[in-house]
């Protein structure tokens, strides 16, 4: 949870985010804690969304509730979840036409 709290902070911090306190900051992080194994989000994971909120991906945002942030993190996970099926499918892709392209009787 330290953790969690920590990359929270330093991110609201570099945005400037109007009233921000530690109660909604630990909320945020146990409700990040509790959806994380739904879709095996790793601490990157959200270290890379709080990047893009920072640097603007997700609009202007001068005051976070738990529920927009959780409404823009589920939109981070379906971006990854998208990405994660498109790298899977070129994966099979390629692995599809190698596999065709070997001599008949090998």
């Amino acid at each position: 949870t330290a953790l969690v709290v920590g990359a929270l902070t330093m991110a609201f911090k570099r945005m400037r985010l109007k009233k921000m306190d530690g109660e909604l900051i630990n909320d945020l992080a146990e409700e990040i804690l509790d959806s994380c194994d739904d879709d095996n989000l790793s601490m990157e994971d959200l270290v890379l969304f709080l990047g893009n909120m920072i640097r603007g991906k997700y609009g202007n945002i001068e005051e976070v509730s738990v529920s927009r942030f959780m409404n823009l993190f589920d939109k981070y996970r379906e971006e990854r979840t998208a990405a994660i099926q498109a790298i899977r499918l070129n994966e099979h892709l390629q692995y599809d036409s190698r596999f065709k392209r070997l001599p008949e009787g090998n």
